[in-house]
């Protein structure tokens, strides 16, 4: 069976690539720590899904963790990585594509960084998020990491002196392979069909030892490697539900009120709570959480937050008052 090495940026991009996995009846398991000893592995582990939170770190750092990550993965006979990016482009995306490609010696990388389902696709070497170039989307209002063009060619460039050539629309004939340099291969997709013919033809071509995505493409890799089977895993009915929300992406926002407007309890944490600044006793302390227990046990479904509320100072405001950084507040 073949083993597979995922490599996101962050927790999110960890869980929602090796869920690809499990519904398809791979087992994948999420590790958190990027200095993850290998020989902790057990022979069942086949798919590992490696959280580098390097997102929001330096350039450098990021090649680091993702350098280092890859070469001892590919020492334990980890022989394929997939390297997961940000399907808005945020983060050290071209960085940690070179990380990748120098750390298994390869001087091809093909990048798909659409995700159909979820209305991303990849025009032309342009990204589009429900039908705007990404840098006008909300990802182009990311108060950490905005992204500031949608052009994926100059997002890489930015970032690296990787060669990009842009594969248009399935023109496969076109593709140069072997060119003397690394090269990271963009290839369109606005369709499920796109990316099953992408698999298909990185097979016939032997280019699926490295390969860097989202969570979309990530499906499809049932089309090129071998894994043991199981069940396909599905969503389990549970008594309770907590959510403990951190995000302060306007798409969490509308996510958050739609679970409210369907039964889930809610309690919002002020910036004072969120940075544990509070001039409450021990015993207001305790009262405040004995009193959320309360409710969460009550309602069953219930989410945390730590949003910015309409009509609430910003969280940038609240940290220039008290002298914190906009790294701190995060």
């Amino acid at each position: 069976m073949d083993k597979l090495l995922i490599i996101a940026d962050d927790f999110t991009g960890a869980l929602d690539t090796g869920i690809q996995f499990t519904k398809m009846g791979i087992r994948a398991r999420i590790i958190t720590d990027y200095q993850y000893d290998f020989s902790q592995l057990r022979p069942r582990d086949g798919v590992l899904s490696v959280s580098t939170d390097s997102r929001p770190r330096s350039p450098m750092e990021a090649y680091d963790r993702v350098y280092q990550l890859a070469k001892n993965a590919r020492s334990a006979g980890f022989s394929y990585v997939y390297k997961k990016t940000d399907s808005g482009l945020r983060g050290n995306i071209g960085m940690e594509l070179k990380a990748v490609m120098e750390a298994y010696g390869e001087q091809t990388i093909a990048f798909i960084p659409a995700f159909p389902r979820l209305n991303r696709i990849t025009r032309e070497g342009v990204q589009y998020i429900d039908g705007v170039p990404v840098r006008e989307s909300v990802f182009g209002k990311d108060p950490f990491e905005p992204v500031c063009d949608s052009d994926i060619e100059n997002i890489i460039r930015s970032q690296t002196d990787l060669k990009v050539i842009k594969v248009f629309n399935g023109d496969f004939e076109a593709i140069r392979l072997d060119l003397g340099e690394p090269v990271v291969l963009l290839f369109d997709a606005e369709t499920e069909e796109d990316l099953s013919a992408i698999a298909r033809w990185l097979k016939t071509q032997n280019q699926i030892r490295v390969i860097a995505g989202c969570a979309g493409f990530a499906a499809h890799y049932e089309e090129l490697l071998n894994f043991e089977k199981g069940d396909p895993h599905f969503m389990q009915k549970t008594k309770g539900l907590l959510a403990l929300c951190g995000s302060v992406n306007p798409i969490t926002v509308r996510q958050i009120q739609y679970a409210k407007e369907h039964g889930f309890g809610r309690k919002h944490l002020n910036h004072r709570q969120k940075m544990g600044m509070t001039d409450n006793t021990p015993k207001e302390d305790k009262e405040f959480f004995d009193e959320l227990f309360h409710e969460i046990s009550e309602k069953g479904k219930y989410i945390l937050d730590t949003l910015d509320l309409p009509g609430e100072e910003s969280a940038e405001t609240f940290a220039a008052r008290n002298g914190l950084s906009l790294s701190d507040i995060r």
